[in-house]
């Protein structure tokens, strides 16, 4: 089975990336909305994606665009804000939307769950890592992807 390739890079995209020179990391919504807000850990989340674009990309998938763009009146004002933080938009290659589903399946199957496996597809197969902001513990949701906690 071939890898997808990430559109933002032109480097091919599996699980684990031990050969790249960098490392992608997925930006959950949740982290977003925290620096956006100026929330509680938005100064170390700053720090923390400051750190991970000397380390490579940040990305964003069509779910967490989606869910970040709705405070803008123009898809285009969301992506120029993402753009101005060094996080590009990185669409879901066709492999990881159907391995995303077929998770989703053999999951609990409740429709409102499609977008976790999503966006913990994307990081398991786009991506290496992902920054999420949670009070919970996200590997329910993304048991196979690495983490990047503040």
């Amino acid at each position: 089975m071939s890898s997808p390739q990430s559109a933002h890079s032109g480097v091919t995209a599996r699980r684990k990336k031990t050969t790249n020179k960098f490392m992608i990391t997925a930006i959950d919504t949740s982290v977003l909305m925290t620096i956006a807000r100026q929330g509680e850990r938005w100064e170390r989340w700053a720090k923390a994606l400051t750190k991970a674009a000397n380390e490579g990309p940040l990305v964003v998938c069509c779910v967490v665009f989606g869910e970040f763009s709705q405070g803008y009146r123009k898809p285009e004002m969301a992506l120029q804000h993402l753009h101005s933080l060094h996080i590009h938009y990185d669409p879901i290659q066709p492999l990881t939307a159907q391995m995303a589903y077929r998770d989703f399946m053999r999951s609990r199957k409740e429709p409102h769950m499609l977008p976790y496996h999503l966006i913990g597809a994307h990081a398991s197969f786009q991506a290496d890592r992902l920054a999420v902001d949670s009070m919970g513990d996200p590997r329910q949701f993304f048991p196979m992807v690495d983490m990047l906690f503040c």
